[in-house]
């Protein structure tokens, strides 16, 4: 066994038994265990994070994002409330050390966390601007819900969600 910049790997047969090991099995061996071990760190990082409450909903792999390839200013938005980078009460109160719990929706009257699902799809004092941008999701699931609007590959339905994130942000300014 070695370590390799901290990391553990279990190869200690590669010092024992050299020739039995060719040098291209042993750098995609360690290739592959340095890439699980990276992954595994990482979804534990976003699962202990309580900015990655919402990041995990819909983040499952590691890779570039394709609505990243889109012009800026639909892309945007989306970055923005996919990496909690907003003035939502959800991410506001954390600035100011208020518990989760207790970050409050500011625009109607329930008395529910102001976080990113909650605006999405359940706050009444934006039934209008969702019904005009967003489609109507009946999933009980959140991570189906979620999914469905953020990971859209449609133009159109990117297009509409930059209108309708653009919108809720001014909001919030």
């Amino acid at each position: 066994m070695f370590y390799v910049s901290q990391v553990r790997i279990c190869l200690s047969n590669v010092f024992l038994h050299p020739h039995y090991f060719t040098s291209s099995w042993l750098v995609s061996k360690v290739e592959h265990i340095l890439k699980d071990q990276f992954l595994h760190s990482w979804r534990a990082s976003i699962e202990n994070s309580s900015k990655g409450q919402f990041y995990k909903c819909f983040k499952d792999n590691l890779c570039f994002e394709n609505y990243l390839y889109l012009p800026k200013d639909i892309y945007f938005p989306i970055l923005k409330l996919r990496t909690s980078n907003h003035n939502l009460p959800v991410e506001t109160g954390r600035w100011h050390s208020i518990p989760r719990e207790e970050r409050f929706c500011k625009l109607c009257d329930a008395k529910v966390v102001g976080d990113e699902f909650h605006y999405l799809f359940r706050c009444e004092a934006l039934l209008q601007l969702r019904s005009a941008y967003l489609p109507i999701i009946t999933y009980s699931d959140r991570h189906i819900q979620i999914n469905k609007v953020l990971c859209k590959k449609s133009w159109n339905d990117l297009k509409n969600l930059k209108l309708f994130l653009n919108a809720l942000f001014k909001m919030f300014k």
